[in-house]
C-alpha cells in the first residue's frame, strides 16, 4: 500500500510512529537532524520539534518517507517499525496486473500503428 492510500483516520498511527522512530532512522543512516532537515527542505529545528513533540504534519510524513526508502537499510527499518502499512497481497497482484495491462495495450497500439502505415 502506498502511503498516499492510508486512510485518512489511520494516518495519525503513522505519523506518531515516524515521530517516535525518527532518531532510530536516521542512526541507522548515520544523519544529523541537519541532514534530514536539508532533504526535506526544512529546518533543523524542525526535526527537533518533530523528535520531541512527536507530531509528524502528513507532508512531513510522505517526505520522510521518500527519502527513507531510497536506502534498502532504512527501508526495512520502515517496515519493521511499522511506519509504513504492510502490502497486502492483493496489492501487489494489482500492481503486476496494471503492468501487464498496460503491457497489452502498448503491444496494442503498436500493432494498430503498423498496421497504418
Amino acid at each position: 500500500m502506498h502511503p498516499n492510500d492510508i486512510p485518512v483516520e489511520d494516518r495519525e498511527l503513522y505519523c506518531n510512529r515516524m515521530a517516535e522512530n525518527l532518531p532510530i532512522l536516521r542512526a541507522t543512516l548515520n544523519i544529523t537532524q541537519e541532514d534530514v532537515g536539508e532533504l526535506l527542505g526544512v529546518t533543523r529545528q524542525t526535526i527537533a520539534t518533530i523528535e520531541n513533540k512527536q507530531k509528524v504534519p502528513w507532508s512531513n510524513y510522505l517526505a520522510l518517507v521518500y527519502v527513507f526508502e531510497r536506502e534498502a537499510r532504512s527501508a526495512e527499518m520502515l517496515k519493521l517499525l511499522k511506519i509504513t502499512p504492510e502490502e497486502k497481497p492483493h496489492d501487489s497482484q494489482k500492481n503486476n496486473e496494471n503492468t501487464l495491462l498496460t503491457g497489452v495495450k502498448r503491444k496494442k497500439m503498436r500493432v494498430t500503428q503498423k498496421g497504418m502505415k
